[in-house]
Formats: structure tokens, sequence, C-alpha cells
């Protein structure tokens, strides 16, 4: 990464970028337990000069509250809307525990800025996410920018009670949930023992910790910036140019 925000497999630099010194941001994903220790290569290529590579590594050196779990990683809501960076709303999960994990037993529920959650706006999902990996859930496409679609997605949500139908997100204010079990059934609120994982983005009323993350745009997405649930929207969360590279 560039800016320790937007992270993906290659990096460029321009013409102008290169005549100075510039930082590159690296960061790894534990698999399991404290002190793991992860190494890696990074690899520059220049046009008229030899690649160098450089070896880096990186040691997990302690337990946060939430990390090790099923967790959302990124919620974008402006799909398909004027400006729209994707044709489709999305969310990704991320599975930071050691071991595979099945899904035919969670669901997404979505509720709007102030909204109650409810029985009709959710999805089941299913597939598996294996250990240290994404799974991206495509939800609804506006109507405006149609040209821009996804990466293979790993499941096409529908909602649980009309399969022609998909979870539409809004693109600015709003709350989704990770939740066990079906999604019929309405969750009770934030302390519901279902949910595993809870994002209220702009001016929800529902948010992990002490402020949810900040309102979106078309353009822009809520994206974790690290692999560490704090159990705070406003500190785990960025709010950023969605780049879906990272889950190809």
């Amino acid at each position: 990464s560039k800016n320790d925000t937007d992270f993906s497999a290659t990096i460029s630099f321009t013409a102008a970028e290169a005549t100075t010194n510039q930082t590159v941001y690296v960061r790894f994903s534990p698999i399991s337990g404290v002190n793991q220790t992860i190494n890696g290569t990074i690899l520059a290529k220049s046009l008229g000069s030899a690649n160098q590579s450089f070896n880096v590594s990186g040691t997990e050196t302690g337990n946060v509250s939430g990390t090790g779990t099923l967790m959302i990683y990124e919620v974008y809501g402006g799909g398909g809307n004027t400006g729209a960076t994707y044709t489709n709303d999305f969310v990704v999960l991320y599975n930071g525990t050691a071991q595979a994990i099945n899904l035919s037993n969670y669901s997404l529920h979505y509720a709007s800025n102030t909204g109650a959650f409810g029985t009709t706006n959710n999805a089941n999902l299913s597939g598996t996410i294996n250990a240290g990996d994404y799974f991206l859930i495509q939800l609804a496409a506006g109507a405006t920018v149609t040209d821009k679609p996804l990466p293979t997605p790993d499941l096409v949500a529908v909602l649980h009670n009309n399969a022609a139908q998909t979870i539409n997100l809004s693109g600015s204010n709003g709350k989704i949930v990770l939740a066990t079990g079906a999604g019929n059934t309405a969750l009770t609120g934030g302390t519901d023992t279902r949910i595993v994982d809870l994002v209220g983005y702009g001016t929800a009323n529902l948010f992990e910790g002490a402020s949810a993350v900040g309102a979106l745009t078309n353009s822009t997405s809520a994206k974790r910036k690290t692999f560490v649930d704090t159990n705070d929207n406003g500190v785990d969360f960025a709010v950023v140019t969605p780049n879906l590279a990272y889950v190809q």
C-alpha cells in the first residue's frame, strides 16, 4: 500500500514519485496464534534499472478482542448509482480463524440508519470461507452505472423470502449485521446474541463502540483498516475508494 489503507498485491509509482524516496506499507494476516512469524518478499521493478528484492517479516505479538473470528471486512452501498465505482453493492467477509467456515448457518441483516432490523431485508449465506481468506458477497445493482462489474463473487445473495431480489444497501447511511442462524428471524437489537459482527456507517443509530464509520458515497466504501476487530466501528474502519483487487 502507498497510504496504509488501500492494500493490493501490486502498487505503482509515477515517474515523478520515483524521483524521491517512497514508503511502501506491508501487512500480513496471522493464521494461528500469538507469536506466529510471516515472511515475504517485495519485488521492485523499474524501467531501465535492475530488479531489486527485499525480504520482510512480521510477528503477531498479542491478541485483541475479535481477532481470530469471522468478521465483516468491507461494505459498499453505492453500486450502480451515479458516480459508482462498481455496478453492485457488496459485502466482503474475512475469516480470521485457523479453520475453514461453512457459512450455511449465517445470514446478513440490513436496516436503514434509523430503522429496526426486520425479517424482509435479510439474506441467508452459503458456501465456505477458508482460513485467512476473503468472501465476496454480491448485493443489489443500481441502474445508472452498469459497466463496472465486481470480480467473480463467492456468493450472489438473495433475500431469504424472495429469490428474485437481494439486499439493497444505502450508499450513505445504514447498518449491516453478520449473524448466526437464518434470515427469517429479526434481530432484537445490538445486544442480540446471534450477532457475529455489526457495522454502522454514516448516521446509523446502531454501531459497535463509540462511533459509526463516516458517511459513505457512491464512490466510497467502509473498509477495515486491519484484520483486527476491536469492536469500535469508528476506529476499525476507514472510508476509502473501493478496490477489490485483493479478493481475486
